[in-house]
């Protein structure tokens, strides 16, 4: 098979394939047979609801046929480190956001553009309005269609982002699974995959670790993040923490705001079923058909409890982390292992390479691990404004179809006061949401433990949407302006202090980068294709 990017295969002769094989020293293997450095589609993770990462026992031929799926590549866009124990379903919806989250972003604008577009042919009858309503006062109109268009776009290129990128021109971005990228089947080329883990480590541009409650505690996962660490190149890889617990929230916390916004596009639907007029339609009863969403926020608020949980392991195993409490399958690896922890860390000497490691997880680690999902601190956000923003998308379109439909305002002052509504809730109201429950999240009643919290999540989900979205409180002109600038931007600012800070490129590992040196792999290309 081509070398993908290269069109042609290199062969290491067979002497220095039968040394590398052979090797029995521990040393982490930077050079490689180019034949074995073999990349999985990214694709081919998320299909099937990352049915790859299931633990199933696979049969000769199964393994065979994976291995065989992969292709001969020239580098790898991640190296992804995970534990096997781990369900799978954990992992997909993890792949889905780290590795179509900036398609979801792009989707998310191609989405906005594509909503005021047809909004505005439907305004010059272009097309015909399908699903419009009107507010009992005539000053506010909603259409529904480009809300289930912009829904129905964003989940396709959440999911399926990719299968479809070759649409537009990109090739298939190439990940390493153990499983598939090394040879199960043939002894001596899985033997030689083994011994090249250097190789593979360094022929990654982005080091992921798929987090849950037990990676710490495994001692080859802990290996590949050391290894990793010690080859890695300044400016040009990256380590990525993403808990496993995190996207469930963002999941359920989409769900819950794409049901209760979807009055804003049934309604012309389901109205006349019920004996509403569509050209009077009430704000009680939107209200009431925004209460099964509502009452989802319930299993927004227990995910967020398990993700609290989640935090607060990581804390703990951080904090009383060591190399020698990690478990091994086989202990006959430990001596390996520690060996080149050793040697990487602490010049040979196995003390200190053992404590600098140690440090090294307990304090540059949990760095990454907030870079990635915020910091511990109070009025801060547990969760990144972007992937709020996108698990929000629901709520966005409302507000978007707002903008666009503003000029049916009869004055200026109105028009301002529904853009101004509507910015409020995109930018700070409805982010705010997983946050607050987050925060809420963390406590316990002394009667009932959690379950009093998620019976109150539908009555916290009306908390943030009261104080922080303009015309809640108060329909005046100049109390909506002094409420916006001078309340709900300035708490929006705060909370989001760190997605901020990430935006400008303020990261703590963005800095750390430009400071530390890292060793330089003797031969390595990195691909542009990302």
């Amino acid at each position: 098979s081509p070398i993908a990017g290269s069109g042609q295969v290199e062969t290491m002769p067979a002497a220095e394939k039968k040394k590398l094989v052979e090797k029995g020293d521990g040393e982490l293997g930077l050079t490689m047979d180019p034949s074995l450095l073999r990349g999985a589609t990214a694709d081919l993770l998320i299909k099937n609801r990352s049915e790859i990462f299931s633990s199933n026992v696979l049969s000769q031929k199964d393994l065979a046929q994976l291995h065989e799926s992969t292709a001969i590549v020239s580098f790898l866009h991640d190296f992804f480190s995970h534990s096997w124990r781990t369900a799978r379903l954990d992992k997909w919806a993890a792949l889905l956001l780290y590795l179509n989250v900036r398609a979801a972003a792009a989707a998310a604008l191609a989405m906005v553009a594509g909503t005021v577009f047809w909004t505005l042919l439907e305004d010059f009858g272009v097309v015909p309005r399908l699903l419009v309503f009107y507010m009992a006062d005539r000053h506010m109109m909603s259409t529904g269609m480009p809300i289930l268009v912009g829904i129905a776009s964003g989940i396709t290129f959440l999911i399926n982002w990719q299968r479809i990128r070759a649409f537009f021109g990109l090739g298939p971005r190439y990940c390493f699974l153990d499983k598939v990228c090394i040879d199960q089947v043939d002894d001596v080329r899985k033997a030689a995959g083994i011994a090249s883990l250097g190789a593979f480590l360094g022929s990654a541009e982005n080091f992921v670790v798929l987090f849950s409650p037990d990676y710490f505690s495994r001692l080859w996962c802990v290996y590949e993040l050391a290894a990793f660490r010690h080859l890695q190149v300044a400016g040009k890889q990256k380590i990525t923490f993403l808990p496993l617990a995190f996207p469930r929230v963002l999941f359920a916390n989409a769900l819950a705001i794409a049901v209760a916004c979807l009055p804003y596009a049934i309604t012309p639907i389901i109205g006349p079923w019920l004996g509403i007029d569509t050209n009077a339609v009430t704000t009680g009863f939107l209200n009431w058909g925004c209460l099964p969403g509502t009452f989802l926020c319930m299993w927004t608020m227990y995910e967020a409890q398990r993700y609290v949980d989640a935090r607060d392991m990581i804390d703990e195993q951080l904090d009383n982390f060591s190399i020698t409490n990690t478990e091994c399958y086989d202990e006959k690896d430990r001596p390996r292992v520690e060996r080149e922890i050793a040697k990487w860390f602490g010049d040979g000497d196995r003390a200190e390479g053992i404590r600098k490691f140690d440090q090294y997880v307990k304090t540059d680690v949990r760095e990454l691990i907030e870079d990635m999902v915020g910091k511990r601190k109070p009025f801060s956000a547990g969760i990144p404004w972007l992937y709020i923003f996108l698990s929000s998308a629901g709520a966005i379109l409302v507000d978007i179809i707002m903008f666009a439909t503003c000029y049916t305002q009869p004055t200026w002052q109105d028009r301002l006061y529904e853009i101004v509504a509507g910015a409020s809730c995109i930018l700070v109201g409805t982010p705010m949401v997983p946050v607050v429950f987050i925060w809420c999240a963390s406590k316990r009643c002394r009667l009932g433990g959690k379950a009093p919290m998620i019976l109150l999540a539908p009555i916290i989900f009306q908390i943030p949407q009261c104080l922080l979205i303009i015309g809640t409180l108060s329909a005046d002109f100049t109390f909506a302006m002094l409420q916006f600038f001078c309340f709900t931007l300035p708490i929006g600012a705060v909370v989001f202090r760190d997605s901020i800070a990430n935006l400008l490129g303020l990261n703590k590992q963005g800095r750390k980068a430009q400071k530390k040196q890292y060793v330089q792999l003797p031969t390595h290309s990195y691909g542009s294709n990302l």
